[in-house]
């Protein structure tokens, strides 16, 4: 249906039906805000916009969306926190579900460690509550202001810490509304005599990953319970600074060894930096203060422990001539306090992180691999990079130029270290940019087979010329097919744009 004024028509007065007024929009102003950077990808050299934004507050109204949706075979795309707001719009006109409005925290169980919650209440909120009795939330890399239903369905595959696993099998249960507009729940939750989400799995087909990496094409997530985890009797973050990428390379690894922090992250300053700015202006102001290379450790435990880590912690970082700047700390609190809220940075294990650009800027050009067992050769790799990317522009062009920052992110995982290297910078908006990143990434991919960190096989052969690599094209194969099945009308749309996803 979604094209002629006279259906656009019919369709804003039936959301206007199901949700109020003051809660369905079609105005320009509106259309064009939610557009976001949709113009500046590769994919799409021109503006979209839908043709109506809708806020429900529930289920029930979200399953009476889908419905008439379906019915009228209207295009729908979900925006949550608009962290990557680029990409969120469907491809043809069509609504866009902002699901702001599903905030409300259902519940808390402190003697199981659960949280319920409407998909969109924003981490920090739940996080907060979950403070106030003493636990804490599984968040691995991700801003505060991103929402719980989208970060643990879609967001990072993170292993936040040994200790508590991967941020995704925090998830308990959900409901869900399916593109038919039937409402699925899994888990304990899928038993209607049970009042409380105690388990994810159940007899039968398994369904708790369904809507993971699915990118809303599977249908809506509308409620989540999440497994929180008991704080420590002493927490103490220390910030150890390095001006040389191989010497905090070297203290990270000996922090490793000696088996010390629950959480370890190390970020440049043009990672760590903007989780202290509020625009991509300041971003890039604020990195300029920032020392290089900053490693962010976590220490937990009882205060023998913790006293005797830091002390371990200060030896180390004077070996290979660390600053430990929380010993000084005002410039930094505001940079500091933004880590609190990320459990990465918190509750990792050994999560490393070198040179990612700013989020918020737009998409980059990612390589991903797959099972590392030597983190030296990703080391390696960085170094070349770096060699590589000698093209990375005038910085008195305005802020940083051209500059696209390398990036690499590290964590462990089953079969050894999991790697996503990245090639990104201030979106691909950038002509120039974007010329620097086809002839760079050639270099890369063949230093990469010489390193021994092999392209994607996908069914068992190299597939030449993709633009994405890792894991990417299998499961964009997968939920295609999966798509293809739930959603025989291609009414949902993906909430994250990869076109191979698009019929």
């Amino acid at each position: 249906m979604s094209g002629s004024m006279t259906n656009q028509n019919y369709l804003y007065e039936r959301l206007q039906d199901i949700l109020g007024p003051k809660y369905v929009s079609n105005s320009a102003s509106t259309l064009i805000a939610y557009a976001a950077q949709a113009g500046a990808t590769p994919f799409f050299k021109k503006e979209r916009l839908s043709e109506i934004v809708v806020l429900p507050s529930s289920t029930s109204e979200i399953q009476n969306i889908i419905t008439l949706a379906q019915r009228t075979k209207t295009p729908v795309a979900i925006w949550s926190s608009a962290v990557t707001a680029y990409w969120s719009i469907p491809k043809h006109g069509g609504i866009i579900i902002d699901m702001k409005r599903m905030n409300k925290i259902l519940s808390i169980d402190e003697e199981n460690c659960l949280a319920t919650t409407q998909a969109g209440v924003p981490l920090q909120r739940l996080t907060a509550e979950l403070l106030k009795k003493k636990m804490f939330l599984n968040q691995g890399g991700a801003p505060s202001s991103c929402l719980v239903g989208s970060r643990f369905t879609y967001g990072n595959v993170n292993k936040a810490s040994g200790r508590i696993g991967w941020e995704y099998r925090s998830i308990v249960g959900w409901e869900m509304v399916l593109p038919d507009g039937t409402i699925l729940r899994n888990g304990s939750r899928a038993n209607a005599y049970e009042t409380q989400a105690f388990w994810a799995h159940g007899p039968g087909p398994d369904l708790w990953l369904l809507p993971r990496y699915a990118m809303g094409q599977y249908g809506v997530v509308t409620e989540i319970t999440i497994r929180a985890h008991t704080l420590d009797e002493v927490i103490k973050p220390i910030w150890v600074s390095f001006n040389d990428i191989e010497d905090a390379q070297k203290a990270f690894i000996e922090f490793v060894h000696a088996e010390i922090c629950t959480g370890s992250s190390l970020y440049s300053n043009f990672k760590t930096a903007p989780y202290a700015a509020d625009t991509t202006e300041s971003a890039y102001r604020v990195t300029r203060m920032f020392p290089e290379i900053n490693l962010i450790l976590t220490l937990q435990g009882t205060p023998r422990r913790v006293a005797w880590e830091e002390k371990r912690i200060r030896e180390i970082a004077k070996k290979y001539n660390g600053r430990i700047i929380t010993d000084k700390f005002p410039p930094f609190q505001v940079a500091f306090d933004s880590q609190l809220s990320m459990a990465a940075s918190i509750y990792s294990e050994y999560t490393v992180k070198y040179f990612t650009t700013i989020g918020t800027l737009g998409p980059g050009t990612g390589l991903s691999v797959g099972a590392v067992d030597d983190i030296e050769t990703v080391y390696k790799f960085v170094k070349r990079l770096n060699v590589e990317q000698e093209w990375q522009g005038d910085p008195n062009k305005g802020f940083y130029g051209d500059t696209c920052a390398p990036g690499l992110i590290v964590y462990p995982g089953e079969g050894g270290h999991y790697v996503l290297i990245e090639c990104m910078g201030p979106g691909l908006m950038q002509p120039d940019l974007a010329k620097a990143n086809s002839s760079v990434i050639p270099a890369i991919l063949k230093f990469r087979l010489e390193t021994g960190l092999q392209s994607d096989m996908h069914g068992g052969q190299t597939v030449p010329g993709r633009g994405d690599y890792g894991l990417w094209p299998t499961y964009i194969e997968l939920i295609t097919k999966f798509h293809e099945i739930l959603d025989p009308n291609n009414i949902m749309h993906p909430g994250t744009l990869f076109p191979p996803m698009f019929r």
